[in-house]
């Protein structure tokens, strides 16, 4: 389902990019942990002709912190995780330059 919705969110944006007010820099993906993941991803990415700009690893962090009612950076700051959303943020910040 979330390979459909992306699809679809890309199209749209897509659309409105012609307008001047939107645009896909790629996707992330958010692993789930199943079989051929990547590969999956990857054709999708092909198919709608964006890259996948980060691959985000499905750590019990995120969790803990939701728990807590906290984002991860803020609850464990130290984290590997927190690491991964730093390095996004970066990615991210360094495409609206």
């Amino acid at each position: 389902m979330s390979l459909y919705a992306a699809t679809n969110i890309a199209h749209a944006v897509r659309s409105f990019g012609k307008r001047g007010y939107a645009s896909l820099r790629g996707l992330i993906l958010n692993s789930k942990k199943i079989e051929n993941e990547q590969e999956l991803v990857k054709k999708v990415s092909d198919k709608i002709e964006t890259p996948i700009i980060y691959c985000m690893s499905r750590d019990p962090y995120v969790q803990k912190a939701e728990a807590l009612g906290k984002t991860v950076v803020e609850a464990f700051p130290e984290c590997a995780m927190t690491k991964h959303y730093r390095t996004l943020a970066k990615i991210l910040l360094e495409g609206e330059k």
